[in-house]
């Protein structure tokens, strides 16, 4: 059954190629046809993988059959599953939206797939590096179809997201060189194996919690947390209908999943504390 996890990212990714070929032979039912289909399958592939994930089970599909730390670890548990459906009904329902709407082109369904494969990625990749590799999938789509319309409300949103996006993946990428330099590894499992171990007691514990706070700064943007919320009424607010459902109700939430996934392997409680002071 693991061997299906790749097909969650794949399955999107291989169809938004299609709409890609659709809008150069103008067939824009061709890209509405394999975009719903290709959401559909994923949520088809979800629904038989679930008797396989439990509450405490975690499926793992190694890429290429490398094991961490060389290779590359997809993880699907119970969490993760719910956060996958959640994002391929939100999708299938703003797809079908969208064509009522008519309104788009099949370069729209091209974006809006790729945003759906790196959303999916950021939810399986168990690796740092490739978190990081999705989260800018997502966010050059999201750009993209934020100013879709072109409109200067709509490009000024966009500008803005991008700038503010721009600086908190640096901040990201700060974390990942911090992460690295301490344990040899981006490998979420294996740091937090490894910040209980003796080969990990010589890591600096200050350079360990400052990765953790900019990996954290740098998802938070996506989620929105304060301070890093000013972008998002802007954004939401000129993006198209069905873009602003998935990112307000998908890419958000993907976010929130993220970060606990960085405060668990880091055993953050310092962040977990700053969370719970903003909350209220």
């Amino acid at each position: 059954m693991a061997e299906a996890l790749p097909l969650l990212i794949l399955l999107p990714f291989t169809a938004s190629l299609l709409c890609l070929v659709a809008r150069f032979l103008r067939r824009l039912r061709l890209a509405q046809i394999v975009s719903a289909l290709s959401t559909a399958a994923v949520l088809l592939i979800l629904a038989l993988l679930r008797p396989a994930v439990g509450v405490r089970e975690v499926l793992t599909y190694a890429m290429g059959g490398w094991a961490e730390p060389l290779g590359i670890a997809l993880y699907l548990d119970g969490l993760a599953w719910t956060s996958s459906v959640m994002g391929g009904v939100v999708a299938l329902c703003a797809l079908l939206f969208s064509f009522g709407e008519k309104r788009y082109q099949s370069d729209f369904y091209f974006f809006f797939l790729m945003l759906l494969a790196g959303m999916e990625g950021v939810i399986l990749t168990g690796d740092l590096f490739n978190m990081f590799v999705f989260i800018e999938i997502v966010s050059i789509s999201s750009y993209l179809l934020i100013a879709y319309t072109l409109e200067p409300k709509n490009l000024w949103a966009s500008l803005r997201y991008l700038l503010l996006s721009s600086l908190s993946i640096a901040v990201f990428l700060l974390g990942l060189f911090l992460v690295y330099r301490a344990t040899g590894t981006f490998s979420l499992r294996l740091v937090r194996d490894g910040l209980g171990s003796a080969a990990a007691a010589s890591a600096s514990a200050a350079a360990l919690g400052l990765a953790a706070a900019a990996l954290t700064v740098g998802v938070g943007l996506k989620a929105a947390f304060v301070p890093l919320h000013t972008w998002l009424p802007d954004a939401h607010a000129a993006a198209p209908h069905p873009v602003s459902a998935l990112l307000s109700g998908v890419m958000i939430k993907i976010s929130f999943l993220a970060t606990w996934r960085i405060i668990s392997a880091f055993s953050a409680t310092g962040i977990q504390g700053v969370f719970r002071w903003l909350g209220p």
